[in-house]
């Protein structure tokens, strides 16, 4: 009968001690999840932040050649034609 308690009680700690190593790999999962979550926040924002300058960047540089539209307009025209192609496949028709 002692066998049989001392193999029940290896059993036991043996699933005990799994237990904890999944719950160990769980967290380390977790964590892993987190950091690469908050690397593409990061990277994402980078991106936004890189946009602003660029856009005035590029808004000087059309606005010094003569006869060119600035890139408000340019902007303004395709958010136009953007708008427009949407209600043109929903079947609205628009006059511009």
């Amino acid at each position: 009968m002692s066998q049989r308690s001392d193999l029940l009680k290896w059993r036991r700690n043996r699933a005990a001690a799994q237990r904890q190593i999944s719950e160990e790999e769980k967290k380390e999962r977790t964590k892993q999840l987190r950091k690469e979550r908050a690397k593409r926040y990061y990277e994402k924002n980078k991106q936004k932040k890189k946009f602003i300058p660029n856009y005035f960047q590029i808004n000087d540089i059309i606005r010094s050649k003569p006869g060119s539209l600035n890139i408000d307009s340019v902007l303004y025209i395709a958010g136009v034609r953007y708008i427009y192609s949407v209600y043109s496949i929903l079947g609205y028709t628009l006059s511009i």
